[in-house]
């Protein structure tokens, strides 16, 4: 069968079935005429020559109906084989039986074309279906694969970062499922109005990278094809209609081929083209592959854009804090040397001529001298607030009780002084930064304390486990803060009451929240007027390799 079948293939598939038919319509009227001009019985001549022409009509006209079938073109020779095996069998039984004792045929030629002719017919119908049928599971072959490769290009593009790699990959892999010469993808340029021929396969060298194609014209594919949501195929561009091909195909020889737009019709990247230098038809299953390509091609450019712009903010971000930093180094610096100055001679003035002033002119003075003492306290506050995160230090494992009772030492005079009473709850082990958890505690038991209106403070520090978090809590007994300004009190400079009846900087909070942040939690506040407030904040607990 593998002999046959090659034979049939190097005859020339469709070709062969023409040639074949042609052959017996010659056969036909060749036997008829010798017979009538030998003298036989005209209609006995006629008649079996019609009986081997028509077969070879039915041939002749078969094989140029072939290409409006389903059949694949390379299947063609597989028809060819059944009619030639056909026709080698019957002819080889009837040669065994001409030539068997006492069994010879008057008239061998005339049978052997009028039994293969009989065949012939048949043999053809059962060519076209096992044609048919290879045809079939090689559809069903093509379509697996083109989904594996839609598959493996998805993957490939999660992969790697290279978008040109994964371009001339989506290109050689378009171009080999579909047997094509070339595939292009062409990158749009709306500015100058010209797609790049940014990747591609089998074009000429120096073309790749360096050819454009209007994407304006009339009469361009590629125009056409950025006006349409749709795939464009072409099976012919000799007799297109709709559009000429551009320089690009036209040098190569182009005939056939299918493409479409990459990304949003309305705000397209470029389009994906495959081109073939034959007249070719393309299935339905062809042009859904060459869509989901180019998706996954939308897909990659997309998120290889995101990465790209996210990867910018964060390095503008960087930028940004690191300026930041610098102008807290320069305003912890130079702008507290001008402040030294004008408290030292505030100072001075109340020193010398502090007897000759009125009770006006006093406090006048200590307006000035609080002013500048707060204005030096909120430089130092926000210099502590821009190096949060890059001047703190690694997160370790942290003993909570530890850095309560320093943060107590140190306000045991402000404790003392306000008779404040301090209850305080074993605490947890946390993971953070020793120094900056020291700064929220101290923050939030100052604040506890000074915002306890006329009563003796009270503050209690708790903390109760949720989940792999603590929540860590300090609440106090005084004031509270009205609901309206419960969602500002964390903004840098922001208090929540006038500056008259507290001298903190306004950035107490920020930085506890600032710090928080860092260590992956959160800091809320409850509160009622009156009532007291209890801050929270949650705090991851260490590792199992950390412990």
């Amino acid at each position: 069968m593998d002999t046959w079948k090659s034979i049939a293939s190097d005859f020339g598939g469709r070709r062969a079935i023409i040639s074949l038919g042609v052959l017996y319509i010659l056969f036909a009227i060749g036997l008829a005429y010798i017979e009538i001009v030998r003298g036989d019985p005209v209609v006995d001549s006629l008649f079996i020559s019609g009986f081997i022409g028509v077969p070879g009509v039915v041939l002749l006209l078969g094989g140029y109906w072939l290409p409006r079938t389903d059949v694949t073109p390379q299947f063609y020779p597989t028809i060819t084989k059944w009619c030639l095996g056909a026709i080698g069998i019957l002819g080889g039984i009837l040669t065994l039986y001409h030539f068997a004792p006492g069994t010879a045929i008057s008239n061998p030629a005339r049978a052997l074309l009028a039994i293969t002719a009989f065949v012939l017919v048949p043999a053809f119908a059962g060519g076209i279906n096992d044609a048919r049928s290879e045809t079939r599971a090689l559809e069903l072959k093509r379509r697996s694969r083109q989904q594996q490769v839609v598959a493996d290009l998805g993957q490939f593009a999660l992969e790697t970062d290279d978008l040109d790699e994964i371009m001339h990959e989506a290109s050689r892999q378009v171009a080999d499922v579909l047997d094509n010469k070339y595939c292009k993808i062409l990158d749009l340029d709306e500015e100058r109005q010209e797609l790049l021929l940014r990747q591609g396969v089998g074009w000429k060298d120096g073309f790749v990278g360096e050819a454009t194609i209007s994407a304006v014209e009339d009469d361009s594919q590629a125009s056409y094809t950025l006006k349409n949501n749709h795939p464009i195929v072409v099976e012919d561009l000799e007799t297109e209609s709709r559009f000429s091909g551009p320089e690009l195909l036209t040098s190569h020889n182009v005939r056939s081929g299918i493409s479409t737009v990459i990304g949003p019709i309305d705000e397209p990247w470029g389009i994906l083209g495959t081109h073939d230098m034959a007249p070719k038809s393309f299935t339905d299953e062809d042009v859904a592959f060459v869509q989901s390509v180019a998706n996954v091609l939308a897909e990659a450019i997309a998120d290889k854009t995101y990465q790209h712009e996210l990867e910018q903010l964060v390095n503008n971000l960087a930028e940004s804090n690191e300026r930041l930093e610098q102008f807290a180094h320069a305003a912890s610096h130079d702008l507290q040397e001008p402040l030294r100055m004008v408290s030292s001679y505030l100072q001075l003035i109340e020193r010398r001529y502090g007897d000759e002033l009125d009770d006006d002119g006093q406090e006048f003075l200590e307006f000035a001298v609080d002013g500048a003492d707060r204005m030096s306290a909120m430089i130092d506050g926000l210099l502590h607030y821009s190096r949060v995160d890059s001047r703190g230090e690694s997160l370790e494992p942290v003993n909570l009780n530890d850095v309560i009772a320093d943060v107590r030492r140190d306000l045991d005079p402000r404790i003392t002084e306000s008779n404040a009473e301090v209850q305080i709850e074993e605490l947890p082990r946390v993971r953070g930064d020793e120094s900056q958890l020291r700064q929220v505690f101290q923050n939030l038991l100052k604040n506890a304390i000074d915002y306890c209106g006329d009563s003796q403070p009270r503050v209690y520090v708790s903390a109760e486990k949720n989940g792999t978090d603590w929540i860590v809590s300090v609440r106090d007994e005084g004031v509270g803060i009205n609901p309206a300004e419960q969602d500002r009190i964390f903004d840098v400079f922001h208090s929540h009451v006038p500056h008259d009846d507290h001298s903190g900087s306004g950035i107490g909070l920020a930085l506890c929240e600032r710090i928080v942040k860092r260590h992956d939690g959160k800091i809320w506040v409850e509160s009622e007027p009156g009532e007291g407030a209890t801050f929270s904040f949650t705090l991851p607990e260490p590792t199992e390799q950390e412990l």
